[in-house]
């Protein structure tokens, strides 16, 4: 009797437990629909604000005159918008002087900037989950100049493109100009860096976004931009990526990948505006296409995302002007911490939509509070 008794109390007391603990996972797995409730509405007012943003700036507008200071710092920079020029006002003297390969060669024969290299094959800053910075040489411009022009027998190329590199040269100088008069007028300084950027067509950036403003003017070839306004930062994802640098091998005709010991934030390759707009979730997030001929520029605001392509044998300049602080920097930044209590993924289905992914992850939530049940009891 003793046993049996026993035995019901056991069995008592096991149904007891079992009550509770489906009681507790009903009162968690309500909560947790709550909150996936709550998550959706406020992905859906995300959205909602997105398509409002984007419908702001239907396309990028293309002046066909040189702004003045107040037309700049009242229709673009306070309301953070691009824009392109177009118009013959908007000519430096290198556009005509350049398109003579001979003239540049003159000029530049002597010059020792600063180039970086790259493999021909690996033109992507990612490589194995590693991020690559370039090899960095002295060359002469007209090394550099003769190599782009191989186009077939190239097994790596060269790009000149560092920060503030105008002073090196000098012989140019009539050519170019340091500063964009009127921008420099309305902020009230000059640009923090001016370069001079030459290559050809494996020179490209994949998305990114600078926290500085932008002036993009073409001398020589042609570039596509394209650009995703500030607004994408609440769903635009990023990884961590340890830094390495391309070395070229002193006894092999092969680069090598050298440790820098440093990580870096950074979109992914396969993050494009391509895969954003075929994206259930990001479909709102619009981008913009603008392609820059010589002569022409292209103003772009800091926080805006950017990538561009270019044609072979492109030479650039780009000036870059620190921004005052005002509301734009906390509210992206806001929008971003918001956005990480729940951010859909996008390695490893990026055509998945919101629904898809809150049901998902409710299911897995529901697993795991099982699980736990289990391994407690």
């Amino acid at each position: 009797s003793d046993s049996k008794g026993g035995n019901f109390v056991f069995v008592l007391l096991s149904s007891v437990i079992i009550e509770i603990h489906f009681k507790s996972f009903e009162f968690v797995l309500l909560i947790k629909v709550l909150k996936y409730k709550k998550m959706d509405k406020m992905h859906e007012t995300l959205r909602d604000f997105a398509k409002h943003y984007t419908d702001y700036i239907p396309e990028i507008p293309v002046l066909q005159h040189v702004p003045s200071a107040c037309e700049f710092f009242s229709h673009y920079v306070i309301p953070n918008k691009p824009f392109a020029i177009s118009c013959p006002e908007n000519h430096l003297p290198a556009v005509s002087r350049w398109k003579k390969t001979f003239y540049l060669e003159d000029k530049l024969f002597y010059m020792w900037p600063t180039t970086c290299v790259i493999p021909i094959h690996r033109p992507y800053p990612i490589v194995y989950e590693r991020f690559m910075e370039p090899e960095i040489r002295k060359m002469q411009c007209y090394d550099i100049l003769l190599e782009m022009e191989r186009k077939w027998q190239r097994t790596e190329y060269y790009y000149v493109k560092q920060p503030n590199n105008l002073e090196e040269f000098s012989p140019i100088a009539d050519d170019i100009r340091a500063d964009v008069p009127w921008a420099t007028e309305a902020l009230g300084k000059g640009p923090i860096a001016a370069n001079l950027s030459m290559g050809n067509a494996d020179n490209f950036t994949t998305l990114h976004k600078d926290e500085y403003d932008n002036f993009f003017y073409v001398l020589r070839g042609s570039r596509e931009f394209k650009l995703i306004p500030p607004i994408a930062r609440f769903c635009i994802p990023s990884k961590r990526y340890k830094k390495f640098q391309w070395v070229k091998s002193k006894t092999e005709d092969e680069f090598e990948a050298k440790d820098l010991n440093e990580e870096i934030d950074f979109i992914p390759s396969e993050i494009v505006p391509e895969t954003l707009e075929k994206n259930g979730f990001y479909r709102n997030i619009k981008s913009y296409v603008v392609k820059i001929q010589p002569g022409e520029a292209l103003y772009i605001p800091a926080h805006w995302y950017h990538e561009y392509h270019q044609s072979d044998d492109c030479f650039t300049l780009n000036y870059w002007y620190d921004i005052k602080w005002d509301l734009k920097i906390p509210f992206f930044t806001f929008l971003s911490k918001l956005f990480e209590v729940k951010k859909p993924s996008m390695f490893k289905d990026v055509a998945v939509d919101t629904q898809t992914e809150l049901e998902k992850s409710l299911i897995k939530d529901t697993a795991d509070e099982l699980f736990k049940m289990r391994t407690k009891s």
